[in-house]
């Protein structure tokens, strides 16, 4: 696995976490960062789209070359 999937895939799970999480538990686990519980919603999304980014669509891109096909008259 690339690095940048690794990354993605952690911070998809980071953005769970922070999104779908009752708020009791990001306090009980001490991550809750002294912010509420809305915030916690936004940031969950927001860490959601960056591992989807990372992770699934910054794809390498492939080599140009090859021959080219012939058109047909």
């Amino acid at each position: 696995m690339e690095g940048q999937k690794v990354i993605g895939v952690v911070l998809v799970l980071l953005g769970l976490f922070y999104a779908l999480a009752p708020h009791a538990m990001h306090v009980s686990y001490g991550l809750g960062l002294g912010l509420e519980h809305s915030v916690h919603q936004v940031l969950g999304v927001v860490l959601l789209v960056a591992g989807a980014w990372l992770g699934w669509m910054m794809k390498p891109k492939k080599a140009a070359g090859g021959a080219k096909r012939r058109r047909k008259r």
